[in-house]
């Protein structure tokens, strides 16, 4: 029985062994690599000659774009960011395709030229606020915009500095601008009632009333010797050698009144030196009196020196209790109270008139150490066609005013009640704006009356013009 079983096995394990050989010769083969090729003969794999035909090679197809559309730009090497990639060529008729203008905006075509600002005026805000103010408007044109926007503009930074008063310009008799900010009522014109004196003594010139020569001893007898030669020319012009004395005031007669300031002693000998002199101011209103024959106020009305539309000018007497009180302190050099509409509508009739009487009454007699011509109560910066001239006044309470009148025939008058500093609102805002008015003139075509410049550089009107 054992021998049986023996005999199974062995028959069973010789049936089995060829494919588990095999499968040991397959892991041997996969573990040691391919066979090697068998040895070159030396004929097996040299190249063929040159000269034997080959068969043609089979390439792939090259594409080719079409010649009516460039190539696509290389892209960059990314091996080398730094490395551009060669131009591609280009047709000499190609042109590249004009991008499409962004969704929302139109093209411009040519662009806009870029505007420079105006520079920045000198502002005080003692509140500032944040964000900061928007930056200011380009410099306007003064035709298409007008003079009017200029003109606020500029008063309007004053304002915030402080400015209150009136602002009045025109030409030829023509309001342009009239703005008032945060003040009203009278103002008192102070020493500018002197170029009021100056044109009432020219009336009286040219009606054949009086002489620029006559003297003191002529119209009031009773003059000292010492003062009897003074001729109205010297009182005009301020070389009378009278003082500052204020001798006149609360003074109701005239005659009491000349002889207590012909009673103070001469500050200079007459017809010499300069002194600026209230008190001959004075006594030319007098004179008015005595050749006219009528109050210093109602002459200075019916000459037509402050004509019936200047409905807002007052003289002292009139605003005190009882009209036509006399006080003949505030007479000739003080005692007008004004607006800037009416001291405008003054300075349009007075540039208005016979050159001859414009002129003189202009025209600088001497000059003070900083360069400033003084005429008939009127000065000037120098005596040529491209100088302005103008009259101030300042007022016992801090009323201060300032007409101008410009080489091409504008007219600024300025009234406040306010100082910046040292200097007075009205002076102020006359600096500010001169540049601007300097050579201004209202369009050809609104028919305004041409201004004409005299040879002294004093202002007037052309009446075959009108």
């Amino acid at each position: 029985m054992r021998r049986v079983i023996l005999t199974a096995l062995t028959a069973l394990l010789l049936v089995e062994a060829p494919p588990m050989a095999l499968r040991a010769h397959a892991e041997e083969v996969r573990y040691k690599g391919r066979p090697k090729p068998p040895a070159d003969d030396g004929n097996q794999y040299k190249k063929p000659p040159a000269d034997r035909p080959q068969p043609p090679s089979q390439k792939p197809p090259v594409y080719k774009p079409p010649a009516d559309r460039p190539p696509a730009p290389r892209p960059p090497d990314r091996e080398h960011p730094g490395k551009k990639p060669p131009e591609p060529h280009q047709p000499p008729d190609w042109q590249p395709p004009t991008p499409p203008p962004p969704i929302g905006r139109p093209p411009v075509d040519p662009p806009c030229p870029p505007i420079m600002p105006c520079p920045e005026p000198p502002r005080f805000d003692p509140y500032p606020i944040d964000p900061p103010c928007p930056p200011i408007d380009p410099c306007p044109d003064p035709i298409s915009v007008g003079i009017n926007g200029m003109l606020a503009q500029k008063v309007r930074f004053m304002q915030i500095e402080g400015f209150t008063g009136e602002v009045v310009v025109g030409f030829a008799g023509h309001i342009q601008f009239d703005q008032g900010y945060s003040a009203g009522g009278y103002y008192d014109i102070g020493s500018a009632t002197e170029a009021f004196t100056a044109w009432a003594i020219y009336r009286l010139v040219t009606d054949g009333k009086l002489e620029l020569g006559t003297t003191l001893g002529e119209l009031f007898p009773f003059a000292p010797r010492d003062k009897g030669g003074i001729t109205i020319e010297q009182l005009l012009g301020n070389t009378s050698g009278l003082g500052n004395t204020f001798a006149a005031d609360e003074e109701t007669d005239r005659d009491t009144a000349v002889r207590k300031l012909l009673a103070q002693p001469l500050a200079a000998a007459p017809g010499g030196e300069f002194i600026h002199s209230d008190d001959g101011y004075v006594i030319l209103a007098a004179a008015i009196s005595v050749a006219s024959g009528m109050r210093y106020e109602r002459y200075l009305e019916a000459s037509g020196v402050v004509s019936r539309d200047m409905t807002n000018t007052l003289f002292w007497s009139d605003l005190r209790t009882g009209h036509g009180v006399e006080n003949w302190g505030r007479r000739g050099s003080g005692g007008i109270f004004s607006t800037a509409n009416d001291l405008y509508a003054w300075a349009s009739r007075f540039v208005d008139q016979p050159r001859y009487i414009t002129r003189e009454i202009m025209r600088p007699r001497v000059r003070t150490d900083n360069g400033v011509g003084i005429g008939y109560g009127w000065f000037c910066w120098a005596d040529t066609d491209a100088s302005e001239r103008w009259m101030s006044g300042t007022g016992p309470s801090d009323e201060n005013v300032r007409v101008v009148v410009y080489p091409a025939g504008a007219i600024l008058a300025v009234t406040s009640d306010r100082y910046h500093g040292d200097v007075p609102w009205s002076e102020r805002v006359a600096n500010t704006l001169g540049p601007l008015l300097q050579n201004w003139t209202p369009p050809p075509h609104s028919g305004e009356i041409r201004p004409l410049a005299l040879s002294d550089g004093s202002v007037s009107v052309d009446a075959d013009a009108r």
